[in-house]
């Protein structure tokens, strides 16, 4: 496939070699939001950046998707995972690559190519999803500590999850040990600290498969797997394509499981080299792929007998799956679970920043310095939220079930093609009115971005098919979704 556009040119503004930048601003309240990201912040390598992408994109999806794969077959699973993760992955590019060197999220690029309307409906998007996304963290943060502690000690009985207990420890006082650890982070103000930490999630994720290969491997050399090519009873055997209703809903969870649009643009910002951003997002995401995948697989096989009848556990580390573990299984499932908890624990800080920039950017200007009290009322209220949700156990599955599928489109699919199209479509009318090569057209560094600005050629007539074609899957995918949402497909 012909390549319609490059990574950033050679100008790096973020980082701190050049002689043009800013001196570093000791008065750290006195400095304004572009300030503090572009000039005053730690830079990253590439490999943190990659990793930190990634461990965002995979937290507990890894953990949820043997189940999926189970359900809709491992070769159906593979192919729905090709085609969501090519064209998130696609359309995650056009976010930053169409976000300028000095627009520090892609707030500024919405506004810049599509108004200020817009601007505010990604806004409202972007945050609604953050928040339900770190609500649904820290919840599976507190069910998997929680649960390592009942498998530590399996002696005690401890009170169920669904029902808030104060009078004896439980699953409530988990959650505000849990938020005693991880909220400090959140009153770090610069992401590129914290992609320090968030860069550790990584190590995470190669315990989680190190776990999914056991249970695969396990069941193989056991002789518990039946691999058929359509399963009529996925707790018998297990199929390749499975004739099921779960693929619109697995199809919904690679959706969701592929978004990192909306965080994108302020990790890469803290790239050493701006010119890498393009080949880092996609060594990241297929990092995310090849996880998803494999883990996800021979997590499926090692489970799939041991799914009870009544009850559908959420992840591959729910204790009913391991009614009576022999010693390694309880071993490589306590290492796991602990991981895990670390991994998780590392994304909500990164989710916590990405939102009070975009609110702040919001309330105060991209050149607006934030009062010192903002960050301390907008993280106050971050953390209640997170504990009330966990303290009485309220789920945001069904918010995120609804307004998922829809916001998804959004960031998705809407957004970054419509930018993408609206781009392409004002350079080829300025190279059609005969302004010459485009660089020398008075006032195109206020219109568009510097990659294609200094791209020589555009085959216009491919970018248009290709992105048309990715606007209608993705309308299909949100037309699928809406209908699972209310049950017109069972």
């Amino acid at each position: 496939m012909t390549q319609s556009f490059r990574s950033y040119p050679k100008s790096e503004p973020a980082s701190r070699e050049g002689s043009h930048l800013k001196p570093y601003n000791r008065d750290q309240d006195a400095e304004s939001i572009r300030e503090s990201i572009l000039f005053n912040d730690k830079m990253q390598p590439s490999s943190t950046i990659i990793f930190s992408i990634s461990n965002a994109m995979i937290g507990p999806t890894i953990l949820l998707l043997p189940m999926n794969i189970a359900n809709i077959g491992i070769l159906s699973s593979s192919i729905v995972a090709v085609i969501i993760g090519w064209i998130s992955h696609r359309t995650c590019q056009l976010t930053h690559l169409h976000t300028k060197l000095d627009e520090i999220e892609y707030l500024p690029a919405i506004k810049r190519i599509l108004g200020p309307g817009w601007m505010y409906i990604y806004f409202l998007s972007s945050v609604a999803i953050l928040w339900m996304a770190a609500m649904i963290y820290f919840l599976s943060l507190s069910d998997v500590t929680y649960s390592c502690i009942q498998l530590i000690f399996s002696n005690h009985q401890f009170p169920p999850e669904s029902k808030a207990v104060f009078t004896e420890f439980s699953y409530q006082y988990t959650g505000l040990i849990l938020m005693a650890l991880v909220g400090g982070f959140f009153f770090l103000k610069k992401l590129g600290r914290i992609l320090d930490f968030a860069e550790l999630g990584i190590y995470a994720i190669g315990v989680e498969a190190i776990f999914s290969f056991y249970l695969g491997i396990k069941a193989m050399v056991e002789g518990k797997v039946n691999l058929v090519w359509d399963s009529k009873d996925i707790r018998q055997d297990i199929g390749m394509f499975v004739a099921s209703a779960s693929l619109v809903e697995t199809i919904g969870v690679y959706a969701t499981a592929f978004i990192i649009h909306n965080a994108v643009v302020a990790i890469v910002r803290k790239n050493k080299q701006q010119k890498n951003n393009y080949r880092d997002v996609r060594i990241a995401y297929i990092i995310t792929f090849v996880m998803y995948i494999v883990t996800g697989t021979f997590g499926a096989i090692g489970v799939y007998t041991q799914i009870p009848l009544n009850v559908v556990p959420n992840t591959v580390l729910s204790k009913e799956l391991f009614p009576n573990p022999d010693l390694a299984t309880k071993i490589l499932l306590l290492t796991t679970q602990i991981f895990t908890a670390l991994q998780l624990m590392s994304v909500l800080p990164v989710l916590n920043n990405v939102i009070r920039t975009q609110l702040f950017i919001m309330i105060y200007g991209e050149n607006g310095v934030p009062h010192r009290y903002s960050y301390i009322v907008f993280n106050i209220l971050f953390i209640l939220t997170l504990l009330i949700t966990q303290l009485f156990n309220i789920s945001p599955n069904k918010v995120m079930t609804y307004a998922g599928a829809f916001i998804g489109f959004i960031i998705t699919y809407l957004l970054p093609v419509s930018t993408h199209l609206k781009t392409i479509r004002r350079r080829q009318i300025r190279e059609k009115e005969n302004y010459g090569l485009l660089k020398d057209a008075i006032g195109t560094k206020e219109d568009i971005a510097d990659f294609i600005q200094d791209k020589p050629r555009i085959y216009y007539t491919w970018e248009y098919v290709l992105y048309s074609g990715i606007m209608m899957i993705g309308t299909a995918i949100f037309v699928l979704q809406i209908l699972k949402v209310f049950k017109v497909i069972e």
